[in-house]
């Protein structure tokens, strides 16, 4: 089992800005942990079982345990579950909201924890066969984490005598500033008006940071109807409508470096345009959509060629068809960690309540390997259904949504287990009202859906929905989005989940008109918060998140986002 690329990141700026019109000298006791999980060389998918403490240089003393159980840096008793896709997870540290495997809150972070020297955290995994392994090595908390040491800092404890002479001049204070001192607050409101009638003035604001148009040296041409996953160190784009043509080409895009390199062409990935994506970690696999000869239960696969193997190891090769599902498309597909489940769609003979499971070839990708298809089970599967949304849980598939056979917008779904090929119907108590062109995002917890059109083709704009809601699949229960300051009603948007928001971006109007606006929205605080506006906007475009911005790919190219929000500062004189 190996461990990679992990993360530390204070959770500073946003929970404390969103929870309080003000920023004062309060800090969340939480740090967000990332990290990245492979077992024997392959990225992890599913629900991993996990454990954590802070521990000194030499691992021999315990500072902190999630169960408060761990001394001398032993392995704590319990452990918390958290979903591992493509070998990526987070979980917030000190979070009391998260139950350990008895049932009990975690235990919250104390600036005592990190009043030392040197603070290392210690993780140990269990993917549910191997057993609890501790992740080497220990992983030192940054200098960002010791934040939570400023919020135990006793009033009056900074004075003259640790600023250096000369350090602080009269050019650096706001005018007006002298020897009565100030006050200084942050707030995410640009008229706070809690502020301002407690006798605070605005001095500065730092602005959110625009969308960017990523440089076209080298990127596949501008596109719609073509699909994009993230392959953990980039964007890859591929298929969909040039113009008037269908394309067979795509690109992958490097965040780091800021470059593209283009996916090459072959006979086993025909062009096409409304199929499916999903990257296993290793690979992509396309399936279904229109190719020229129409709609297609055809696919491939994509691994990066490695050179001068022999037999040839990479580049494309096709997927089964023998067993495949009907050929389709508005369906939705998923990657388990070990398969690809697709279901539902459209074709010539009507809307579909079929879908099938397809497990790849594992290891390099060789010519002569196809994997293989089971259909997935028919009793109790929802009904017939196309322009739906799926998502992944970790464990279970939840279909949410869509046109019906008639075309008519439904709002019934089901959850899905591939372990047991059992399908459960979803609950339509509290559910939003029926759509399409919704979006759903997974958040660990919850599926949240937001937006879509409550007809086929919207004719007004009041067919346009600018609501939601979380389904808690644990409990069953529906729960209302918050709608202070929620983005404008659209549908065919993108939706990505950060780890502690979901941001809205794009989407359509009604008469061919494009949804410039976006928000975001974290679950724990309710209210919207507004992202930077995009004159960039177009029908058809992807949007995915690569761990620190937004990338949407469509007929205007690659465009960025930075989400973090505008600041602004009030002074009291």
């Amino acid at each position: 089992m190996t461990f990679h690329r992990p993360h530390l990141l204070l959770l500073t700026g946003l929970m404390v800005l969103a929870g309080s019109s003000a920023l004062e000298a309060q800090v969340p006791h939480m740090i967000d942990y990332q990290g990245k999980i492979a077992v024997s060389g392959v990225n992890f998918d599913g629900a991993g079982q996990f454990k954590f403490a802070l521990v000194n240089q030499a691992g021999d003393t315990t500072y902190w345990s999630h169960d408060g159980s761990s001394v001398g840096g032993a392995e704590p008793t319990t452990h918390v579950v958290r979903t591992v896709t493509k070998g990526l997870y987070s979980i917030v540290l000190g979070e009391t909201g998260v139950l350990n495997s008895s049932g009990a809150p975690v235990m919250a972070l104390e600036p005592s924890d990190l009043d030392h020297p040197e603070v290392h955290l210690r993780v140990w995994f269990n993917d549910g066969t191997n057993g609890f392994q501790a992740l080497s090595p220990d992983r030192r908390v940054a200098a960002v984490g010791y934040a939570l040491m400023a919020d135990s800092v006793p009033d009056g404890a900074i004075t003259t005598a640790k600023l250096a002479p000369g350090s602080v001049t009269a050019d650096k204070l706001a005018e007006g500033v002298g020897g009565g001192g100030g006050n200084l607050q942050a707030s995410l409101l640009a008229s706070d008006t809690d502020l301002i009638s407690a006798g605070y003035i605005k001095v500065q604001s730092i602005p959110a940071k625009p969308w960017e148009a990523s440089a076209a040296v080298g990127a596949p041409s501008p596109r719609s109807g073509h699909t994009a996953v993230w392959t953990e160190s980039g964007m890859m784009i591929w298929g969909g409508q040039v113009g008037i043509s269908l394309s067979d080409q795509g690109g992958t895009y490097d965040p780091a470096t800021e470059l593209w390199t283009l996916l090459p062409t072959s006979d086993a990935s025909p062009a096409r345009s409304d199929h499916t994506a999903v990257w296993t970690g290793e690979r992509m696999i396309v399936w279904g959509g229109f190719t020229d000869s129409g709609e297609s239960n055809t696919g491939a696969m994509y691994a990066p060629p490695v050179p001068d193997s022999d037999p040839p190891i990479g580049g494309w090769l096709p997927t089964s068809t023998t067993d495949a599902p009907d050929l389709r498309s508005g369906h939705t597909a998923i990657w388990t960690g070990s398969k690809m489940v697709i279901w539902g769609g459209k074709n010539g003979d009507g809307v579909l309540a079929t879908g099938g499971v397809y497990t790849p070839p594992t290891g390099p990708l060789i010519p002569g390997t196809q994997g293989s298809w089971t259909a997935t089970q028919t009793t109790n599967a929802p009904e017939a259904r196309h322009q739906h949304t799926a998502v992944w849980t970790g464990s279970t598939m939840i279909v949410w949504g869509g046109l019906d056979s008639a075309y008519e917008p439904i709002n019934t779904g089901g959850i899905y287990d591939p372990a047991t090929d059992t399908w459960t119907a979803l609950p339509t108590t509290g559910a939003p009202s029926p759509r399409t062109g919704h979006t759903a995002v997974w958040t660990e917890t919850h599926m949240l859906v937001f937006g879509g059109t409550n007809t086929e083709v919207p004719g007004s704009a009041a067919n346009l929905l600018a609501d939601g809601a979380a389904y808690d699949p644990i409990t069953g229960l529906w729960t209302p989005l918050s709608s202070t300051n929620a983005p404008s009603a659209r549908f065919h948007h993108a939706a990505v989940w950060t780890g502690n928001e979901m941001l809205i971006v794009g989407g359509e109007l009604t008469g061919g008109q494009l949804a410039t606006t976006g928000a975001a929205y974290r679950p724990e605080i309710g209210p919207w918060r507004p992202l930077s506006a995009t004159t960039a906007t177009t029908a058809g475009q992807t949007g995915l998140w690569s761990g620190s911005e937004v990338l949407v790919f469509g007929l205007n190219g690659l465009q960025i986002l930075d989400p973090a929000p505008a600041v602004h500062f009030y002074g009291k004189f």
